[in-house]
């Protein structure tokens, strides 16, 4: 079973974890969105508090993910917006000369810069195992809002998906048979970036735990049966993204778990931005037109 749940942005993802559960439900404090006994689990952050920080954001995050983007912002260098010289007939910046003198009406030199803003689609899996430390889920979160400043500095268009998901059997116990797959558009490509938002939904450990295990206490029954989300606080395995689901996106960033080598420091993270950039093109390009080239020193 195959279950596919999308929400189109932030608030539509608070107001359906806000919203009633299907079917049989226990009180709201015994649901696990909602559980009390171990505030760790959830960034010290109860259900209203993970509503105020998904209202309003997570500032703390933002002010890392700062910091982190001002060290990034050392060695990746700037983008130089090349010019084109176009010939024009009606008056434009200054006259070629040469070009006047052989009689040639379209003789006025107009400066133009060709961009066309390309898409870029990222994924990120929301899902968080209780295993994961909490330096490689800030250092992690960081790192996607720091690469979406960085390409959007570049005139790139940005959509970043957030995906929460739940599989039966456990990773790594055989073919998957049972798949919930829980996906949120946190920033459309339309959209500035909004760093207090983003933070939030890929880093604080309140947003999977409080928001998306609300919206998966209310899948139908059935759904709930098969892949083991309990009234008794079980929220079944964590997993990753199916392929034909990673397909869809130029850039997937997998469970933390099963790449928290990447984001385990500060310098391993800056090293996944930079090589990130470097392997899909970025510094190649920009926007698919400009070339990127280092300033001279």
């Amino acid at each position: 079973m195959d279950y596919y749940q999308e929400i189109p942005d932030m608030l539509d993802f608070i107001k359906k974890a806000k919203g009633p559960v299907t079917g049989e439900s226990k009180e709201l404090r015994e649901r696990c969105s909602r559980q009390t006994t171990d505030m760790s689990f959830t960034g010290g952050a109860n259900w209203s508090q993970a509503l105020q920080l998904a209202e309003s954001g997570w500032t703390e995050g933002a002010a890392k993910s700062q910091e982190f983007l001002a060290i990034l912002q050392e060695v990746v260098p700037p983008l130089i917006r090349h010019t084109e010289l176009v010939m024009e007939g009606a008056p434009g910046a200054f006259v070629d000369i040469d070009t006047f003198l052989t009689g040639e009406p379209e003789h006025w030199v107009n400066f133009e810069t060709k961009e066309t803003p390309r898409p870029v689609n990222i994924l990120i899996c929301g899902s968080f195992a209780s295993a994961a430390p909490e330096r490689v889920l800030i250092n992690r979160g960081c790192a996607l809002a720091a690469l979406v400043d960085i390409l959007e500095g570049r005139g790139y268009q940005v959509q970043v998906d957030v995906c929460y998901i739940v599989q039966n059997p456990a990773p790594g116990a055989g073919a998957v048979k049972d798949y919930y797959e829980l996906k949120v558009t946190m920033k459309h490509s339309d959209q500035p970036l909004d760093l207090d938002a983003l933070v939030f939904s890929t880093a604080h450990p309140a947003c999977p735990r409080r928001l998306a295990f609300a919206i998966e206490e209310g899948a139908p029954v059935e759904v709930r049966n098969r892949l083991g989300l309990t009234e008794n606080g079980a929220m079944g395995y964590i997993g990753d993204a199916k392929e034909s689901t990673q397909v869809n996106y130029e850039l997937y960033i997998p469970n933390p778990i099963l790449d928290f080598r990447s984001f385990k420091s500060v310098q391993a993270t800056q090293d996944w931005v930079t090589s990130t950039l470097t392997e899909r093109g970025f510094m190649d390009e920009a926007a698919g037109q400009s070339r990127l080239t280092s300033p001279q020193r």
